[in-house]
């Protein structure tokens, strides 16, 4: 999924995307249902446990959850490219 589709998906800019990325801003938190919905099976299930319970969770977790969230799909998108492939 590129930034632009997840963008869509979530109804946010690719600008915001890309900074949620980087690690320069972090989701509003009207993003973080359809953010959950999105990657919730996409990460393994032993983080998932581990991480807060999101309808209990405080602000500063859930934004800690989605960049633990956004960094694991970035090692995951990282590995699914084949060597010597540019993004």
């Amino acid at each position: 999924m590129t930034q632009a589709d997840l963008a869509r998906k979530v109804g946010a800019a690719t600008r915001s995307v890309t900074s949620w990325e980087a690690g320069d801003a972090t989701p509003h938190p009207n993003y973080n249902a359809k953010l959950n919905e999105l990657f919730a099976d996409q990460i393994p299930h032993e983080e998932m446990v581990a991480g807060p319970r999101l309808k209990e969770a405080t602000v500063p977790e859930l934004l800690a959850e989605l960049q633990l969230r956004f960094a694991h799909l970035a090692r995951v998108t990282r590995q699914a490219q084949p060597k010597g492939s540019a993004q």
